[in-house]
């Protein structure tokens, strides 16, 4: 069941002609590598081969990560959604990041390190060793490598979107964020990078936020005041995101509903257009 949850009006007329001409470059740039790894295959070249199969790799992977977090459909329903409970056993409405685009920052970052880790090898040739060479690529491997590794320590991870009856909390890719409900001035939908939900903080509000790690800051925490959710990191319709945290936002009465039953089958409801 698609989600008929009401496309706001803001992001109707959002563009996808760049992502669209990105990925097109991509995919020639793949078949091109793919046509000359093959070349150098057939022709003795295994080294050439080798080189020109990881870069087609790399663009495919950068075409897929495109058609992911750009050109994608709106996703089905409300089951992204899901209650879950916190490290106080409270029970929120949560909306997870994609999975897929988590695991693709990390295979972009191993696939692009691969031909300089490669690249080491060969400049470490026993007849001529080239260590100035293997030392810059040794550097630019680490680099890129850096990526996973802070992943793994959970500075860079998995990113979340949940409702309590208290309030909002936003977990980036690489910083988190906390609104009390009686801190939301308003919320829009900006057709800014793709659609994107801004919740906006009165001037007093008590806005809780910290950055996870200054490597690879995939996001950032706003200047002003507010939530800033990314409609093309969900894993679900931003569409019902905004219309779950525009609802709880003009009807405090029902927020008690929130990490409940109740919770779902609204959202369920507003994902049919009942």
């Amino acid at each position: 069941m698609m989600s008929t949850a009401t496309w706001p009006e803001q992001w109707a007329h959002t563009s996808r002609r760049r992502p669209a001409i990105l990925f097109a470059a991509l995919v020639t740039l793949f078949l091109f590598a793919a046509g000359t790894a093959i070349r150098h295959h057939l022709t003795g070249w295994p080294s050439g081969a080798l080189y020109t199969a990881m870069f087609g790799l790399l663009f495919a992977e950068l075409a897929w990560f495109i058609a992911l977090t750009r050109l994608r459909p709106r996703k089905s329903g409300a089951k992204p959604l899901r209650r879950k409970a916190t490290g106080d056993a409270a029970m929120v409405l949560e909306m997870p990041y994609s999975k897929a685009q988590f695991t693709g920052f990390a295979l972009l970052a191993l696939t692009a390190a691969a031909p300089f880790a490669v690249g080491i090898i060969g400049a470490m040739d026993k007849d001529r060793p080239q260590v100035d060479r293997a030392a810059l690529m040794a550097v630019v491997a680490l680099v890129l490598l850096s990526l996973p590794l802070v992943m793994l320590r959970g500075s860079f991870a998995l990113g979340t979107v949940q409702l309590s009856p208290s309030g909002i909390y936003h977990r980036g890719w690489t910083h988190e964020s906390f609104l009390p409900w009686d801190g939301v001035a308003e919320v829009r939908a900006v057709p800014h990078d793709g659609p994107e939900i801004w919740v906006v903080a009165t001037a007093d509000a008590r806005w809780h936020r910290r950055r996870m790690t200054r490597l690879w800051p995939e996001d950032r925490l706003p200047d002003l005041p507010m939530l800033r959710i990314l409609g093309r990191d969900l894993a679900g319709d931003p569409a019902l995101l905004h219309a779950l945290v525009d609802h709880y936002h003009r009807h405090p009465e029902d927020r008690a509903e929130l990490g409940t039953d109740r919770g779902i089958e609204r959202a369920r409801a507003l994902a049919s257009g009942a």
